[in-house]
């Protein structure tokens, strides 16, 4: 009996286990692999190109969230401060949101266009005394004391009574 090399083959190849006769599998040919990579290169140069599309849309969206956001800020400010026309004002805040955060924005639009925003009451302005009865205390008073201060209290009450 001839003695058999130590793979099994008697020829020295390579036996698929099911079949001995055939072979596992032919070797591919360099043609079919160049075009194999080729195939993968292009696929792979189309995959980069889609991401970097996908990375500028990303940005492109990030950038109109944050100007929403900005904007949306701006707005609720305005509101607080008392705008009167919000619509206006915030087309006056949009131009200086582009450099200053909305909070600086407003206060610069508030000192600027005072006219925009409803007039609030001096912390000196008193409430007007609409009976009698508060400016004939007063009177009384500003007379007892002889204070300069009660006196102009009773004559800003006798004036808007």
């Amino acid at each position: 009996m001839p003695e058999l090399p130590p793979d099994g083959a008697p020829d020295g190849g390579e036996i698929s286990p099911d079949t001995p006769d055939t072979p596992i599998r032919p070797a591919p040919s360099d043609h079919t692999c160049r075009a194999e990579v080729l195939e993968l290169e292009r696929r792979l140069a189309e995959a980069r190109a889609a991401l970097a599309l996908a990375e500028n849309e990303r940005e492109a969206t990030r950038a109109e969230l944050d100007r929403a956001q900005r904007r949306l800020d701006a707005a609720i400010l305005l509101h607080q401060a008392d705008a009167i026309d919000l619509a206006e004002a915030l087309g006056h805040v949009e131009q200086a949101l582009a450099d200053a955060p909305p909070a600086v924005a407003v206060a610069e639009l508030r000192e600027r266009s005072p006219a925009l925003f409803a007039s609030m009451p001096g912390a000196t302005s008193l409430p007007f005394f609409r009976s009698g009865d508060g400016v004939d205390h007063l009177r009384e008073q500003a007379r007892a004391s002889g204070d300069r201060r009660i006196l102009l209290r009773y004559l800003r009450a006798r004036r808007g009574a």
